[in-house]
């Protein structure tokens, strides 16, 4: 069964949030590991942890009136849902249910502490400028790291792309953070025998592309002055988007990469679209996915 480790490189940066997370991988490892005699109660002491857990982070989001606490409630609800709804079979002796579920929950769980429990982070951190932490989430103590200050906003120009910028542009106006926007174009690609052709079609590619960037980028300036967000922009040119946007984050020194979970390309993985699965992947700067 496929699991997934804690790392450091998961810390949010709230203490007691980064401790139930490594409780929850550490705990998923472990049962993975448990023989089937002993599968169902751990099971249902594995729900009931994470039951706990959504109500305490539930709770730190009223208390400061998380903008994003139905989302993340909703998202909290699917998976007790299904705990709650696997509990019983495995209580009767289907253990192999169960063990389905908890191999779906890693998965789950990068995605939404890569994207909705970021957000949270943030929102905690912002909070204890005006009062302790220990006041908004019990047995917190203060973050290390700092508010991010400068985020990358990737857009391929997509209504979905279109949305997530909004979103991350406003949330960089509430934690004071400046943005750059990024358009990847894709290098020019054509196989004919007629170098006249070739020639025609490069430069009206090239013409094409610098138009659509300029316009996704644009837009992109034009919702940032809107919200008062200090905004620059920039175009890179490569067939490996994930990698552009890896390379450009890292070497604007940018410490938050915000993005649509999906693109032009529709849904292509089981979670997330497949340039942001990589971006993830391969990006060492934490990545806000936007759904």
């Amino acid at each position: 069964m496929k699991t997934v480790s804690w790392t450091p490189e998961m810390a949010l940066g709230i203490l007691a949030m980064d401790e139930s997370h490594k409780a929850l991988l550490d705990g998923l490892e472990r049962l993975a590991a448990t023989p089937d005699t002993l599968f169902a109660a751990g099971f249902t002491a594995l729900t009931a942890a994470v039951e706990r857990d959504f109500a305490e982070e539930e709770a730190a989001m009223e208390s400061i009136g998380f903008p994003g606490l139905r989302a993340h409630r909703e998202q909290h609800a699917r998976v007790l849902s299904g705990l709650h709804h696997t509990d019983p079979f495995v209580r009767q002796g289907d253990v192999a249910q169960g063990r389905r579920a908890i191999e779906l929950l890693p998965q789950w769980f990068v995605m939404h502490q890569s994207s909705m429990d970021l957000a949270l982070a943030a929102a905690l951190d912002l909070a204890t400028q005006s009062a302790p932490l220990s006041e908004v989430l019990p047995g917190a103590a203060a973050p290390d790291a700092p508010v991010h200050q400068h985020i990358l906003v990737p857009s391929d120009g997509s209504p979905a792309s279109e949305t997530a910028i909004r979103t991350a542009l406003r949330f960089a106006k509430q934690i004071g953070a400046r943005v750059t926007g990024l358009h990847v174009v894709p290098e020019f690609r054509l196989f004919t025998y007629q170098s006249e052709m070739l020639e025609d079609t490069r430069e009206q590619f090239a013409k094409d592309s610098h138009r659509h960037a300029q316009q996704v980028l644009a837009s992109i300036e034009s919702t940032a002055k809107e919200l008062g967000v200090p905004c620059d922009t920039v175009q890179v040119v490569s067939d490996h988007p994930y990698e552009a946007i890896a390379d450009t984050a890292r070497e604007l020194r940018c410490d938050l990469i915000a993005m649509a979970s999906h693109g032009r390309c529709g849904i292509k993985g089981l979670l997330l679209g497949s340039e942001t699965q990589k971006v993830l992947m391969h990006s060492t700067i934490p990545v806000l996915v936007y759904r």
